[in-house]
């Protein structure tokens, strides 16, 4: 974020449930606690962060019989309410993964976490519409339509997440091809990156991405994304012109989040199991022609 920490959620040792923590940290210093659920909140877990378009950091707070979309500033000792979510079942919740705050929009699009089965839609009351069909790449589906399913009833879907913000709309990954797949067979689909823009179109930028981890904007034209692509596993950089992307570094990442001048990131290093905590690695990312438009439109829109 602007104040140059690093936030994330943690899980406490005690806990079985989903992450009660929000930690924060900066280059070569001690992690600190920035927040817990409040000792009202039973079984308070916390979920779905995020940096709202205003620069506070946002996160879901689950409660026994209430749960909602917090706002946190920097510095700040308390975080505001922004969205109700008490009158949305457990199932749905369960599901919400990423949540992102697009401009002109009262209530942000979210992303789930069934990997499987996962699909993007936006917040209406209790709800994720499943909305209209979507053509990609001559395939087409409600993106939403998992939320209004039983777990695991999706071989009729495609495949969808991690939706960012992008001039005149936003983007997000698809794998069309796992259209008829079993559940098995649908990890190894092929994943594309599509721009959704102010004309209702929907345009592939980017393609041929494996087992993608997270998104997210390197600067006002392109996109970081943690996959699998023609040079092996790794953090790929994709300026959404339908170029090749260009490899930033080698291994295995999880999230990620750009720093806001777009010159560094910070990305999880999956651990294992074994009682393994999970690392944060903070990668540069080079500079590259065209990169970091500021001027609101991107090249090719």
């Amino acid at each position: 974020m602007e104040d140059g920490f690093v936030y994330f959620l943690w899980q406490d040792l005690q806990s079985s449930d989903g992450s009660n923590e929000l930690w924060r940290v900066r280059a070569d210093q001690h992690a600190e606690l920035v927040a817990s659920p409040p000792e009202s909140c039973e079984g308070g877990q916390f979920g779905a962060l995020h940096v709202r378009p205003d620069g506070r950091l946002g996160y879901m707070q689950r409660c026994a019989g209430s749960s909602e979309l917090l706002a946190l500033a920097s510095g700040s000792a308390s975080a505001e309410r922004v969205l109700d979510l008490s009158a949305m079942s457990a199932d749905k919740l369960d599901l919400i993964y990423q949540v992102v705050w697009l401009p002109g929009r009262a209530t942000p699009m979210v992303a789930s976490s069934g990997y499987q089965c996962s699909g993007i839609g936006y917040i209406a009351g209790s709800d994720v519409p499943v909305g209209e069909a979507v053509q990609l790449d001559g395939k087409a589906w409600p993106l939403a339509a998992s939320y209004s399913r039983r777990r695991g009833d999706c071989v009729d879907l495609g495949l969808a997440a991690d939706p960012i913000s992008y001039p005149g709309g936003y983007a997000f990954l698809a794998a069309p091809t796992a259209i008829g797949k079993s559940l098995n067979d649908r990890k190894d689909a092929m994943w594309n990156i599509y721009v959704h823009d102010a004309m209702d179109m929907v345009v592939r930028r980017g393609a041929g991405y494996r087992d993608p981890r997270g998104m997210v904007r390197a600067d006002a034209c392109s996109v970081l994304i943690s996959a699998v692509h023609d040079q092996g596993p790794g953090l790929y950089l994709d300026r959404l012109l339908g170029q090749k992307p260009s490899r930033v570094v080698a291994g295995a990442f999880g999230l990620l989040a750009v720093a806001p001048d777009g010159r560094s990131a910070a990305a999880v290093v999956p651990r294992g199991g074994n009682g393994a905590s999970d690392a944060l690695a903070i990668v540069d990312i080079p500079e590259h022609p065209g990169s970091r438009q500021d001027s609101g439109e991107c090249r090719g829109n």
